[in-house]
């Protein structure tokens, strides 16, 4: 994935160096809140706990700088306001709405954009032709609910 972005971001006149960090703790303690200066570009992967914007905005709250899972530092005490009332909305409609402007504090036109999205992986699944029903969501998980095998 790293020579991707390397190869993607050349296309563009960026020339970037690749520097592997070695994994374990010497990796989490250049990455992690606070991200080592020497560092200018950290690539990161985050893993929904459960499927809700609320998970993934948390990347972005300035208590998560101390949990060391917003390692681009950013905080922004409106956009923290925000997710709390995110967190604690219940109507779906309503919580939309809050999500929406989350979003927008973030990548919107006047948005902060504390991270850049480079690069999303795809994932190929085989499925025979006689299974039916899976639903797959966009973090690549995998629904069976409403599976079943067709007669073949």
């Amino acid at each position: 994935m790293a020579t991707e972005i390397q190869s993607d971001l050349s296309k563009a006149g960026v020339k970037v160096k690749l520097v592997p960090l070695p994994s374990g703790d010497a990796l989490y303690d250049k990455a992690s809140s606070p991200v080592d200066p020497s560092l200018n570009m950290v690539l990161l992967g985050w893993g929904a706990d459960y499927l809700d914007p609320y998970d993934y905005y948390q990347l972005f709250a300035t208590p998560s700088i101390d949990k060391t899972i917003n390692t681009s530092m950013y905080s922004n005490p409106e956009f923290d306001k925000k997710w709390e009332e995110s967190g604690k909305t219940i109507d779906k409609d309503a919580r939309f709405d809050v999500d929406k402007e989350l979003e927008g504090m973030l990548t919107g036109p006047d948005g902060d954009m504390p991270a850049v999205p480079l690069y999303q992986p795809t994932d190929n699944s085989l499925v025979q032709k006689w299974v039916k029903g899976l639903e797959f969501t966009p973090s690549s998980l995998l629904f069976l609910d409403d599976a079943y095998i067709t007669e073949h």
